[in-house]
């Protein structure tokens, strides 16, 4: 994870905070949990200046997607139960991106599978087979092969640039290294800590990459203002 206000990436624990009887996001706190760095246990808090979705409120409008609908039908009559996985924040440009794994687990299997891939980010909420596709959606990738080129003369989309082609490549397959260490026994947290890293450098890299291309995927939600809230002494979130 990367703050603001820090050079580089550090493993951190993150969480999500909601103003007291209202379902919008309010806060995002980071803590420095890399016990070789000097800053260990600095808490670190982004404060949302404007009105975000909670997570909650996109947990809500992705049980209300279609295709969820539909993946939910599908499984009726079969031995198979559905299981969310963690609901992923991640500070992304002027905004949150919410990525939340979707499984399937059969009567008779010993662990559950990913299935689909749900990824909220500003007005857009998408649920795919896979991290790759959810992001395609969210960021306009496939946007070129969709909509044909007018009569206006207008140019192109340019989201499907090489640079944010590669982006949400590196994005897929950290993600996947992260679900790999997850499903280890026992569970690799420090390989997991690293693939969330990465896949919020990932993501950082495609946004900045739409941006400079004239294409920027979503609309700014907030202007995340960065907090340095302790030097260590208090570790332990609300």
């Amino acid at each position: 994870m990367k703050m603001p206000d820090q050079k580089g990436q550090t493993f951190s624990l993150t969480t999500t905070f909601t103003p007291n009887g209202r379902p919008n996001l309010g806060a995002f706190m980071s803590i420095d949990a890399d016990a070789n760095s000097k800053d260990y246990g600095t808490i670190r808090l982004l404060k949302v200046t404007s009105n975000v979705p909670g997570p909650q409120q996109v947990q809500s409008e992705l049980n209300g997607d279609p295709e969820v609908a539909e993946f939910v039908r599908n499984l009726r009559g079969t031995d198979s139960d559905i299981e969310y996985g963690n609901l992923l924040t991640v500070p992304l440009d002027d905004g949150f991106l919410y990525i939340e794994p979707v499984y399937a687990r059969g009567g008779s299997a010993n662990y559950p599978l990913l299935k689909k891939v749900g990824v909220s980010y500003g007005k857009e909420t998408v649920f795919k087979d896979t991290l790759g596709e959810a992001l395609d959606a969210v960021f306009g990738e496939s946007s070129e092969e969709q909509q044909p080129p007018g009569d206006g003369g207008q140019q192109p989309p340019s989201s499907a640039n090489p640079t944010v082609k590669e982006a949400l490549k590196d994005a897929q397959e950290a993600y996947q290294d992260g679900q790999d260490a997850l499903q280890k026994q026992p569970q690799d947290w420090e390989a997991y800590g690293r693939a969330q890293d990465d896949l919020r450098d990932a993501l950082n890299r495609a946004a900045k990459a739409e941006e400079k291309a004239g294409d920027k995927p979503g609309q700014k939600q907030n202007q995340p203002q960065s907090q340095s809230a302790g030097d260590g002494s208090g570790k332990k979130g609300g």
